[in-house]
């Protein structure tokens, strides 16, 4: 087997090669405790220096690090540019793993996506972004309900045939879907149209029994049961999971808006 080959300089920072063998160390370059095929570097001389004393989070084939901006890899080709494969059969691995630390995207495709197996989300709904009408309350759970120009406001009558829904992220659950997201999100919000959500519920107006249909209530933003079937025709904005009997609370519901 080959020794390793001593880091070479590029433009900024280093970069190095390492033994075929994923227990290999690269002793010359990477911190002693760091296994990897191909390490790199690329960032401010103290980053870099940083970076090498305490070793990356992860042992891989390919490491690759970057605290300026520039790609950390770049890959061209006419034919696959980037092929994965992995033979773990672990659900919490992946031929390839993206992670945002920033609280930016994970992954960014500009082109089709085609998926020939399943596609698994751990969010509860899909919702899509509307626009929220100047001034208007909205926080997670509240029933939303359109407005003269199509932008949302929160609800404050009973049976109110304009509801839209009810805004995603309340309690536990968050969307695992998000549609007409726009790169300048302006005064919008998530709105979940199915899947499960927590809503905003009063128990006033009736206590809610798990499966009771549920529409806009007189008190802002809140849902109640659905008692009365001739008004609820094109008011009902999901069915109750968990019960209450009295008061003010967030519970899970089922969005179907009809």
């Amino acid at each position: 087997m080959a020794p390793p080959i001593r880091p070479v300089p590029i433009q900024i920072g280093e970069a190095g090669f390492g033994e075929l063998s994923i227990t290999a160390k690269i002793s010359s370059f990477a911190p002693p405790h760091h296994s990897a095929g191909v390490f790199a570097l690329i960032g401010p001389t103290d980053q870099v220096n940083t970076l090498k004393a305490a070793g990356p989070p992860t042992d891989a084939a390919v490491v690759a690090y970057t605290q300026v901006d520039l790609d950390a890899v770049y890959s061209e080709s006419v034919g696959n540019a980037v092929h994965a494969l992995s033979h773990s059969r672990s659900s919490h691995e992946a031929a390839v793993l993206a992670t945002n630390d920033a609280g930016g995207p994970a992954g960014r495709f500009e082109g089709s996506v085609y998926v020939t197996g399943d596609v698994i989300l751990t969010g509860a709904d899909a919702a899509e972004d509307f626009d929220i009408a100047e001034g208007a309350a909205r926080v997670p759970g509240m029933v939303m309900v359109l407005d003269e120009e199509g932008r949302l406001m929160p609800c404050s009558k009973a049976y109110d045939r304009r509801v839209a829904g009810v805004i995603s992220g309340a309690g536990a659950f968050r969307p695992a879907l998000v549609m007409d997201k726009r790169t300048d999100d302006g005064d919008r919000s998530p709105v979940a149209l199915f899947g499960k959500t927590f809503c905003m519920v009063d128990a006033t107006f009736g206590g809610i029994e798990v499966g009771d249909l549920l529409t806009t209530s007189p008190r802002e933003g809140h849902a109640m049961r659905a008692s009365d079937a001739s008004l609820a025709f094109g008011a009902v904005l999901g069915k109750a999971l968990r019960p209450i009997a009295e008061g003010l609370g967030l519970v899970p519901i089922l969005v179907t808006l009809q």
